[in-house]
């Protein structure tokens, strides 16, 4: 089977494996756009994931990452006019894994998102700490019906807590919410999914990360450094950086890293980027294609060069009148 993710004629965009389907009747995963507390249904084959409310536009972008073995799915945010906009992004969809519509949902350790399965294949939304995805806000599952009314909470059910969902015809929900767009800044989202058993991935933490506030400046390396763990043994395990949706750039390669910690360090160059804020991602991928969680780091770049004043030149005059001073001190 090949995993493949697409724009949909029903909803925003649907997820399959070959012939196994994610959502009852193969209907997909509907994206909702909010603005100022304005809903709008975002369409699928018709504009290709693109949309626009109020003064504010929405992008949807599809893609494989990983070695094909996770989709990717990434929104794009930006507002037209001069004023600030609070905006969310929520997905929702009825759950069937296969033929199985009461489709059994588990909650992934330390609320990074959920697993949902028929008992042989397996669907996870990896929605936080995960390599390709921004952290969302909220995500909840439950009856199926009840998905349009919680696309803004967190939970299970009528909880606002979570456990493992079972013997319910089961929907979810995810999304971020109340981001604050600010004239002409462009906002990204994204989220991981994956079809298959749940590998464990390697555990990557920075001990030192870039500031928070930068101005153009071709020549500056940036220090990072970080540690990478693997709990299986016979791993090794490359790190990576990225800014935005931009170029995936190396840091350290061939990292020994099975059932131990490994340090390494490097350096970071920042493009020349728009102005505004921008989002730096760093992970560690292993040998079998597995990523890591992703440590995102943001921060304002000025786009202006910065200038450095020149001291002033003392005048000719100035020079002879001192020279004039010290010779008559040495007279007296």
């Amino acid at each position: 089977m090949v995993l493949e993710v697409s724009y949909s004629t029903r909803t925003t965009f649907n997820i399959k494996n070959g012939t196994l389907k994610t959502t009852y009747n193969d209907n997909g995963y509907q994206v909702v756009f909010k603005v100022d507390g304005t809903q709008v249904n975002v369409p699928g084959t018709s504009t290709n994931g693109k949309a626009s409310n109020g003064n504010c536009n929405i992008v949807t972008t599809l893609s494989l990452i990983s070695l094909n073995m996770f989709v990717n799915v990434g929104f794009t945010v930006s507002c037209t006019d001069q004023a600030n906009h609070t905006i969310g992004i929520a997905v929702h969809a009825d759950i069937s894994i296969g033929n199985v519509d009461s489709a059994p949902i588990t909650n992934i350790e330390g609320d990074r998102g959920f697993i949902m399965s028929d008992g042989t294949n397996s669907v996870n939304m990896l929605l936080r700490d995960s390599y390709g995805s921004i952290n969302v806000d909220t995500y909840w599952y439950g009856g199926y019906s009840s998905r349009t009314s919680n696309l803004w909470k967190n939970g299970t059910q009528s909880s606002p807590t979570y456990y493992d969902l079972k013997g319910v015809d089961s929907g979810m929900a995810f999304s971020w919410d109340n981001r604050l767009c600010q004239p002409g800044e462009t906002l990204r989202f994204s989220l991981t999914s994956g079809i298959g058993k749940i590998m464990k991935p390697p555990e990557l933490k920075m001990t030192k990360i870039p500031k928070d506030k930068y101005q153009m400046n071709p020549d500056l390396q940036i220090p990072i450094a970080g540690t990478v763990y693997h709990p299986d043994a016979d791993r090794t395990c490359i790190v990576r950086y990225y800014i935005d949706v931009g170029e995936e750039i190396e840091l350290a390669s061939g990292l020994d890293v099975g059932q131990k910690t490994v340090s390494f360090s490097g350096y970071v160059q920042i493009p020349i980027l728009s102005g505004g804020y921008h989002t730096m991602f760093f992970y560690a991928q292993d040998n079998k294609g597995i990523p890591s969680n992703a440590v995102n780091v943001r921060f304002y770049y000025d786009p202006f060069p910065r200038t450095v004043k020149k001291a002033k030149k003392k005048s000719v005059n100035s020079l002879a009148q001192i020279a004039g001073l010290y010779s008559l001190a040495n007279e007296a």
